[in-house]
């Protein structure tokens, strides 16, 4: 039987530890769910930035590589390393108004020009793990949260808080739209990946 296997390449961009923050506290505990192997390549170059997951996603195997950089440059710098991103996930702190300005328009669009980033998903989100006791004042609200995804013409736009259904059906939808266009682009691989994902969530019960 081939071995098929989906790859994703995820970059995580934020100033401020917000994009570890995300890492560790909310994507993480996710794909620790749906997981069959993790650090697949143990410290990849010695890089704490890079992490890798094998996981079953709808009985296909995927294997996500999350880049975490803290502004565009960083992660063009590094694009030889990095080649491709298929979803970049844009994040702020809620808690911290003023990072409302740490993406802005012209240099998210020269990062998708370096990385021919045309079918890929984009996603701004606000990290709220406080809960109700940010004052308004000092919080980034709803409304200027979507002003920004508009402003960067973003595909989602997402207010991200510690309620971890909420988190799973928020990625559970970024992976989804990525099996649908796999499933609908090639059916052949598909049922083949698919397969492959029964026989190794098999092995791994």
């Amino acid at each position: 039987m081939k071995k098929i296997t989906y790859t994703l390449n995820f970059g995580l961009i934020g100033s401020n530890n917000s994009a570890k923050e995300f890492r560790k506290k909310i994507f993480l505990e996710y794909l620790k769910e749906l997981a069959i192997k993790s650090n697949l390549s143990e410290n990849i170059n010695n890089q704490e930035d890079v992490t890798e997951f094998l996981i079953i996603f709808k009985e296909i195997p995927i294997k996500i590589k999350i880049f975490i950089a803290e502004n565009f440059n960083e992660i063009i710098y590094n694009y030889e390393k990095i080649k491709i991103i298929d979803v970049v996930i844009l994040i702020l702190k809620i808690s911290d108004r003023n990072s409302i300005s740490s993406f802005n328009k012209d240099s998210f669009k020269e990062f998708k020009d370096y990385f021919s980033f045309r079918n890929g998903i984009s996603i701004l989100t606000g990290i709220n793990l406080e809960g109700d006791i940010i004052s308004e004042s000092s919080r980034i609200s709803r409304s200027l949260l979507i002003e920004k995804a508009k402003e960067l013409d973003v595909i989602y736009g997402y207010e991200i808080t510690a309620d971890k259904e909420e988190n799973s059906a928020f990625f559970d939808r970024i992976l989804g739209d990525f099996i649908f266009k796999f499933q609908y682009s090639s059916p052949e691989l598909f049922d083949l990946a698919k397969l492959y994902g029964k026989e190794l969530m098999e092995k791994s019960q």
